[in-house]
């Protein structure tokens, strides 16, 4: 290795030992394994990387499949679309399942974005993951954790590690210069290891992510704006504050939509709406993510300028079979 280069790598190598110190550290200390619930079947949806992987939209997807396949009496059968999830309708009284899905109390963008996709659910934003499952145990047939993974304290679960084959093996893998957050053999081997990818054409993985629809508040999609030439002067703008910017950028552009310009803004952004009202200054659309959506006021994300893309989560029917087997109660 070039000399310059090697010492340039230093500082990042130091960093990540420092941060894998830190991590083992904290989990010997604080996160030893507690005890399994009594009562609610306790599912963990996580992935070993930073963000990005999709674990906010597919516990929305696995809470409408618990929530259908109990009034339908069929694991192997139910819809994956938004528009599934917003019209989900409870059965008769006694027959629905009682879920719950624990998000990070950091993630308020999350816990409000679920809230209005899952109206069923009972969504609780919580910065003690395994105190909570705990005291609401009784509560619930299903607990749901959107993430999770790190909290070691939780035993017991179904767990479904949402996997997008990115290595998490050694040091070199971990923040602050790599993609993960933790390596794969800081865990235990997961209930259900889930290959997901945003390609559309792709027809081998489990779990597919694309763009539904990119539609403001009075229901008119992008894609229409832009084939009817009413966009062609103002070219749309992406804004977004998501774990991983470029997957949403790649899948805007999968979608057919080629934005002028990208802002990335950190995960969880309390100020996403002044970026986002300094920008719509400038007139073009502008495209932010459901989350993101959910960062705004009701009236910033009312304006007709704002398109939000709507995902689509597609769970192949082999995967739809494992995960009913593994967390369906008889």
């Amino acid at each position: 290795m070039n000399p310059l280069k090697f010492a340039g790598f230093l500082p990042k190598l130091f960093a990540q030992a420092l941060y894998r110190s830190a991590y083992k550290l904290h989990h010997a200390l604080f996160l030893r394994p507690g005890k399994p619930l009594d009562h609610a079947r306790l599912a963990i949806v996580g992935s070993y990387l930073v963000g990005g992987a999709g674990k906010t939209p597919f516990c929305a997807w696995l809470a409408q499949f618990l929530n259908s396949t109990h009034a339908a009496g069929d694991a192997t059968t139910t819809a994956t679309t938004n528009a599934a999830i917003d019209t989900a309708a409870t059965d008769a009284a006694g027959s629905t399942p009682r879920i719950a899905i624990l998000c990070h109390a950091k993630a308020q963008d999350e816990a409000k974005m679920l809230r209005e996709k899952l109206p069923f659910v009972t969504v609780i934003a919580t910065s003690n993951r395994y105190t909570t499952a705990h005291e609401i145990d009784s509560e619930f047939d299903y607990i749901i954790c959107d993430d999770g993974f790190e909290d070691t304290r939780l035993t017991g679960a179904v767990t479904m590690l949402l996997d997008w084959q990115i290595p998490c093996d050694g040091i070199r893998d971990l923040i602050p210069a790599g993609p993960c957050r933790s390596l794969a053999k800081d865990h235990d081997t997961p209930t259900l290891s889930l290959r997901c990818t945003g390609d559309g054409n792709s027809s081998d993985k489990d779990v597919r992510f694309s763009i539904e629809k990119i539609v403001n508040s009075c229901g008119i999609d992008l894609r229409d704006e832009i084939a009817n030439g009413k966009q062609a002067l103002r070219r749309p703008i992406l804004v977004t504050g998501l774990g991983n910017g470029n997957r949403f950028e790649n899948d805007l552009l999968s979608a057919g939509v080629a934005p002028s310009e990208k802002i990335f803004r950190r995960d969880h952004d309390s100020h996403f709406e002044k970026i986002i009202l300094s920008v719509l200054k400038r007139g073009n659309p502008v495209v932010v993510s459901e989350k993101d959506k959910a960062r705004l006021t009701s009236e910033t994300a009312q304006n007709p300028q704002i398109f939000v893309a709507r995902q689509k989560t597609e769970v192949s029917a082999a995967a739809k079979t494992a995960i009913g087997k593994a967390i369906l109660r008889p």
